[in-house]
């Protein structure tokens, strides 16, 4: 008869490997969510720092000719003057370093955890 060992040989490496990796998960997934807190819009004009704006309050901001929108910790200009519209059509931008740039007007607004 073979014993527990010779049937399983791997079973306790397994094991450690399924712990290890739930683990990870759980440490991942919780830090997501707390980081759901903090974000921030940091806006740049002509590459110089115009604002930071929280994602935590609903809000209508103005960058010069251009509505920036901000809900439920996302972000997107609203509207703009700018002749092809592509920053209005790029649409809601929410996670961390994702950017949002207005080319016409010179804008670039970036997602951070830091305000």
């Amino acid at each position: 008869m073979k014993t527990h060992s010779q049937l399983y040989p791997f079973f306790l490496e397994d094991l450690t490997l399924i712990g290890v990796t739930i683990l990870l998960s759980i440490a991942l997934f919780s830090s997501s969510i707390s980081d759901d807190k903090g974000r921030w819009a940091i806006v740049y004009v002509n590459n110089h720092l115009s604002q930071k704006i929280s994602l935590n309050t609903p809000k209508v901001y103005t960058q010069g000719h251009m509505l920036l929108q901000v809900e439920a910790g996302k972000i997107r200009v609203r509207s703009s003057d700018c002749p092809e519209q592509i920053c209005v059509h790029t649409g809601w931008i929410s996670q961390k370093g994702q950017i949002l740039v207005c080319a016409p007007n010179h804008v670039l607004i970036e997602i951070s955890h830091a305000p």
